[in-house]
């Protein structure tokens, strides 16, 4: 096959990264910085193919193409910028600060968004004052910026007196358009969360709803349903014996998995307040690692299971590994919370025989409304629709019941099923229990829930564990007929499960 034009590669993936259809645009932009370095476009596709790379959470990715591109580019604001976002989304925090704080030198636009993003890493690492500092710096500037008011809104969400103001001001940003596009999901989301602090539950609804609907993506409920069935038809308990005598003997990892929102985070800091166990946070090397067997296979790894060799085994199980040495090398467990690493626990099963696997449970209403409420990027297109999530959810509830049948016959630990209310409930108790099924003695040091963690939302951070959001459903059921519709029985089951629970 001929390579494209330069321009063709140019418009096309210039037209997809505006359009915000990042996974077409890198891509199509990785090709033409591959092959036209000479072109005089050349550093803004740079930074347009590592702005497509953050936002397809494709992160570690960017920060490499960034790295390389700054050796040519030392003084590149763009991509220094856009690298601090690839640290910070990804959770290391101090790293990204490291990496905004030149950039408070920089000429105005950029210095904007350096403050504006350094103070929601300040939020997340507890240091409120330091982020009330940048932003009273930048309104002394007279800076101004959709971040800058994003952050804003971080930053008063948990301060009664002045949420309305905060209120004011996004309700008349968005009724001008004068939000960017790329920022507009999540203002609006921030929005929604300052109306539900103050119970204005109907005005929250429409600005979630308004946030779903800027942030786009589609959600092919057919072609999920195939995936699913495929799964479940290739990992067998018999295929997963047969694979387990290639697979590590480590009992090092332990899998945080579950729905989006359903208690993940809270899991994982429990897990963690063991000094044996680190928190690794949502690692994305199991998906690397699949990703990398499916090119290796020439299909998707369920269809091609039985395909699988003995070094691919055991050199997927090293990648694997080396990511738990890089979070922490001398932990005896490392906790992976990378919440859809269910669509995998097959293959993990067979990869690593000895290792955990908790499964965090919540009221499937709590979780959808939830997963609604927040932008997610476009990480998870099936969160900005009710009527997705209850198909999601139906989905995921299959594929788990699948995965509770197999564990249970298999030579292995069975999974642990943590219910998100009973926990909230008695953490400590909960904490003794996961760490007793990690096989550690209990050794509960209150160290982990104060965590930056970065998928708490900023005015969380610092707070412990709290039960304010159980229930939370309730203040929206005249807004999401559609979702209850679409979970029917699940709520019945759920709610039975809760009460069996031991």
């Amino acid at each position: 096959m001929q390579p494209k034009p330069p321009q063709v590669l140019l418009d096309r993936g210039s037209a997809a990264y505006r359009e915000g259809r990042y996974e077409q645009a890198a891509p199509l932009l990785q090709e033409f910085a591959d092959r036209y370095e000479r072109h005089p476009r050349f550093p803004n596709v740079l930074r347009m193919l590592s702005a497509s790379l953050v936002y397809s959470s494709r992160r570690d990715e960017a920060l490499d193409v960034i790295d390389r591109a700054l050796v040519r580019l030392p003084e590149d604001w763009d991509l220094r910028l856009i690298r601090g976002h690839a640290l910070r989304l990804s959770g290391r925090n101090a790293d990204a600060a490291a990496a905004y704080e030149p950039l408070l030198e920089a000429p105005p636009g950029i210095r904007a968004q350096a403050m504006a993003a350094l103070a929601e890493v300040r939020m997340r690492q507890g240091q409120h004052d330091a982020a009330r500092a940048l932003l009273d710096r930048a309104d002394l500037e007279g800076l101004e910026n959709s971040r800058l008011d994003l952050a804003r809104a971080g930053l008063v969400m948990g301060n009664p007196e002045e949420r309305p103001d905060a209120i004011a001001r996004l309700t008349t940003l968005r009724d001008a358009d004068r939000i960017d596009r790329e920022l507009r999901p999540g203002l609006l989301a921030a929005l929604g969360d300052l109306l539900d602090a103050e119970g204005r539950y109907a005005e929250a609804f429409e600005a979630y709803a308004q946030s779903n609907e800027a942030a786009g993506g589609t959600y092919d409920a057919a072609a999920a349903q195939a995936r699913i069935d495929g799964i479940i038809a290739a990992w067998t308990p018999e295929r997963i014996r047969s694979l387990q005598r290639w697979g590590s003997d480590s009992a090092r990892p332990v899998f945080v998995v579950g729905m989006p929102r359903s208690g993940t985070t809270l899991t994982e800091q429990l897990v963690g307040r063991h000094p044996d166990v680190a928190r690794a946070g949502e690692l994305r090397r199991m998906r690397d690692v699949v990703y990398a067997l499916r090119e290796e296979l020439g299909g998707e790894l369920h269809e091609r299971a039985d395909a699988i060799t003995e070094d691919q085994m055991q050199a997927a199980s090293g990648r694997y590994l080396e990511a738990l040495d890089e979070a922490d090398a001398s932990a005896a467990r490392v906790a992976d919370k990378m919440p859809l690493n269910l669509m995998q626990l097959g293959f993990i099963a067979a990869l690593f025989p000895n290792a955990h696997v908790i499964h965090c449970r919540r009221d499937p209403r709590d979780v959808a409304l939830s997963c609604f409420s927040r932008h997610f990027m476009h990480d998870h297109p099936w969160t900005t629709r009710l009527g997705w999530l209850a198909t999601f959810t139906r989905q995921y509830v299959q594929i788990m019941d699948h995965w509770r049948a197999v564990y249970a016959e298999l030579d292995r630990p069975p999974m642990l099923e943590v219910f998100y209310e009973r926990v909230v409930a008695d953490a400590d108790a909960w904490a003794a229990r996961m760490q007793a099924f990690v096989g550690l003695d209990a050794a509960v040091a209150d160290v982990g829930v104060t965590s930056d963690a970065p998928t708490l939302r900023a005015d969380q951070v610092g707070k412990g564990v709290y039960a304010s959001s159980r229930g939370r459903h309730t203040n929206y059921e005249p807004h999401i007929a559609p979702l209850l519709s679409g979970l029917g029985d699940l709520v019945d089951r759920y709610e039975a499960d809760l009460a069996d629970g031991d």
